[in-house]
């Protein structure tokens, strides 16, 4: 078992499940109607009351947009992690204050978002999984409710359905099939359910702080441990009541942690605590720095943090590890014989070198640094 990011995680997930402050009464009935924009809104809920919740509305990041795309579409360009942060000298991506919607950045994910849905529906019959007989018929309302889902992280109302049954069928003629549905898929893309975590809740026993949804929760859960959509195993856990105990909720988080997912999330997260994501925004003055060398210095604590959490090593072991991982260029700027070409080796030996662990490696101590010297202080 991975100890160290189970603990972790699972203290997150406690925190996921409580607290989340008093955000207002939901009203008598359970269930979703469609707000004023026709995204999802939870009845008797005061949006500008969403604002008093310990959890605020946070947007996905790039990175996470990114994973979900694969995830939902199988779209594995990578396009999304061109929407650079809002704020990159932010200390991690996922603070809600740092985040802004321009007019730039929405542009973008339009564009993003419609090449993922043209790309995925080239082949109509095996994106949706049957032969559609029209732009309205069952085929393709039943893969737009699993893809919703998936995508807003919850069961899709009737309504919601059928609006994007009618986007669709309006679209036919005028675009053909396969236009009609990537850009149904597009919007769907763009609905602030898929673009935003929420976290409304539901009032607890006794005048406590509000908790989250199952659905919230799972939504949760899955960024936090993937940074990607849930599968259908948490949804069904959410919707089946379950996440309700500690227990059930440690069943699922041990599951997720032994997902190949998780690798990936987790050293993205050493990435922003070290930093050394935005390198290429301060280059430095050395013959040898340039963009190959950039991004093996990234690649090697992006895999030394993977390595560390799928062995199941103890925090300290990230900080004192005598391996790393080189490929030519990084292998020449520290001096490692034996190491040629592009690809990436396992290499010994780094402590003697004076480069234990992640604080050793070129990345920390360049994003650490002024343009032309090192920094003590700064490090």
């Amino acid at each position: 078992m991975r100890s160290t990011a189970l603990i972790a995680a699972l203290g997150c997930a406690g925190v996921l499940a409580g607290c989340i402050g008093d955000i207002g009464d939901r009203g008598d009935a359970p269930g979703t109607s469609a707000g004023p924009s026709g995204g999802h809104q939870d009845p008797g809920k005061d949006p500008e009351k969403a604002a008093d919740a310990r959890l605020p509305l946070r947007r996905l990041t790039p990175f996470e947009i990114d994973r979900a795309l694969f995830d939902l579409l199988g779209d594995d360009t990578h396009a999304a992690m061109a929407l650079r942060p809002d704020n990159v000298k932010a200390p991690f991506e996922t603070d809600p204050k740092e985040q802004l919607v321009t007019r730039q950045k929405l542009e973008q994910m339009e564009g993003i978002f419609f090449d993922a849905a043209v790309r995925a529906t080239e082949d109509l019959g095996a994106r949706l999984g049957c032969e559609p007989t029209g732009p309205g018929d069952a085929c393709l309302a039943e893969y737009l409710k699993g893809f919703g889902r998936r995508a807003f992280r919850r069961a899709l109302t009737e309504a919601e359905v059928q609006r994007y049954l009618d986007l669709a069928t309006s679209l036919d003629a005028p675009l053909g099939r396969n236009l009609a549905v990537a850009r149904t898929l597009q919007a769907m893309l763009l609905a602030p359910d898929f673009l935003y975590l929420t976290a409304f809740g539901e009032p607890a026993a006794g005048g406590a702080d509000a908790l989250l949804l199952p659905h919230e929760l799972a939504g949760r859960l899955s960024f936090l441990i993937w940074s990607s959509v849930p599968d259908e195993a948490l949804l069904d856990a959410s919707e089946n009541g379950a996440l309700t105990g500690d227990g059930q909720r440690l069943e699922q988080v041990e599951r997720m942690l032994d997902d190949p997912r998780a690798s990936g999330a987790a050293a993205r997260f050493v990435a922003n605590w070290l930093d050394i994501l935005d390198l290429g925004s301060s280059p430095k003055i050395d013959a040898a720095w340039n963009a190959q060398l950039l991004r093996s210095v990234q690649n090697e604590s992006l895999q030394s943090a993977s390595a560390w959490f799928e062995g199941g090593e103890p925090f300290a072991a990230l900080l004192t590890s005598d391996t790393t991982f080189l490929d030519g260029p990084l292998a020449a700027f520290y001096g490692v014989a034996g190491v040629e070409g592009d690809a990436v080796v396992e290499v010994s030996g780094m402590a003697e070198r004076g480069r234990a662990g992640v604080l050793g490696q070129a990345g920390f101590l360049a994003a650490h640094a002024t343009q032309g010297a090192s920094s003590p202080t700064l490090r």
